[in-house]
């Protein structure tokens, strides 16, 4: 969870204050928290990433973590600070015991067909109709009412300009 969520919140902080501050972020990793060390010139981002990484681990994981600024001090026209962030990751260990235990992949064979689908949160498929049929969980999250609908009347093809349909 906690590498999509980094991903994720310096995605909204370079969108909003510009890749100077994304440029300067490194990251501490544990298997109940991490820690994140920024850099910038810009003042007043802090209190946003904070709010930022509690609503994108709410929203898009729902897990409710604990968020505090450690440490603050500024320097040579920067501002550094240290944001701690620790949640429950119990799935973590289940997880690592399930491949350690496992000597071979073909014990879970045969995959059940939705588990792989749902490995894809931005998976799009459609029929020879350009119908939607199946779609991600992302997406599904952003558009629900997508699925039956042609996916010409969903998205608009910018490049390459070709006629887009089922045959060539």
């Amino acid at each position: 969870m906690y590498g999509i969520l980094i991903e994720g919140v310096k995605y909204m902080i370079s969108s909003h204050f510009g890749e100077d501050v994304t440029r300067a972020v490194l990251a501490n990793i544990g298997i109940q928290e991490f820690s994140i060390y920024e850099r910038s010139r810009r003042r007043g981002y802090v209190s946003y990433v904070m709010g930022q990484m509690i609503e994108v681990a709410r929203i898009f994981y729902n897990q409710e973590v604990t968020v505090e600024l450690q440490h603050k001090f500024e320097k040579g026209g920067f501002q550094y600070v240290k944001i701690r962030m620790s949640f429950d990751n119990s799935g973590f260990d289940t997880d690592r015991i399930l491949r350690d235990r496992s000597q071979s992949l073909n014990e879970f064979l045969p995959v059940d067909p939705v588990a792989f689908l749902n490995l894809f949160p931005y998976l799009l498929a459609f029929d020879n109709n350009l119908d939607i049929v199946v779609s991600g969980r992302a997406l599904l999250h952003i558009m629900p009412d997508m699925h039956g609908r042609r996916i010409t009347d969903i998205f608009n093809l910018q490049r390459p300009h070709i006629k887009f349909r089922w045959d060539t």
